[in-house]
């Protein structure tokens, strides 16, 4: 192996495991993101059901929640195409 070949493949192996704890990483914050979303559905719920809120305040803060996922798992590398992975 000449030292460009050395050199390349070093490079690569760095470059993959990089991406691979960064998508392990980003996974794990979706979790969280979700889990999060869970909760507050939870809450929102036992808030209407007790009064505290409308259901339409519960409903607003579901989407609201919702919409922060949404805009969220794009930008941690999600919902787009991966062309290793075909």
């Amino acid at each position: 192996m000449t030292r460009e070949e050395f050199i390349e493949a070093v490079t690569h192996k760095i470059d993959y495991q990089h991406n691979k704890d960064g998508t392990k990483l980003n996974t794990e914050i979706l979790i969280d993101e979700v889990n999060s979303f869970a909760d507050l559905v939870e809450l929102a719920i036992y808030k209407w059901n007790n009064g505290f809120i409308t259901k339409q305040e519960a409903i607003n803060d579901i989407n609201t929640k919702l919409d922060h996922i949404n805009n969220f798992i794009p930008r941690l590398g999600f919902g787009r195409e991966d062309k290793h992975e075909q």
